[in-house]
């Protein structure tokens, strides 16, 4: 990682860095999400596109056509 020369400390955490202002003397960055907070939404989201295709499946079932649906 680039750092400029100064004094002051670059942020931690979960952030990234953008840049140095040297006119301000301050860092420049963006907050994130937590790497694990991340993964958990992840496995969420996946797991509701499971469900969420398993129940388009058993609509087509029961309109006894088999075709999928596409709503």
């Amino acid at each position: 990682m680039f750092q400029p020369y100064t004094e002051v400390t670059p942020p931690t955490g979960d952030v990234i860095i953008k840049g140095f202002n040297f006119n301000s003397n301050t860092w420049q960055y963006e907050q994130t999400v937590p790497v694990a907070q991340y993964q958990q939404l992840s496995i969420i989201t996946a797991n509701l596109m499971k469900d969420v295709a398993m129940l388009k499946q058993e609509i087509a079932s029961l309109k006894g056509d088999g075709a999928n649906v596409s709503e």
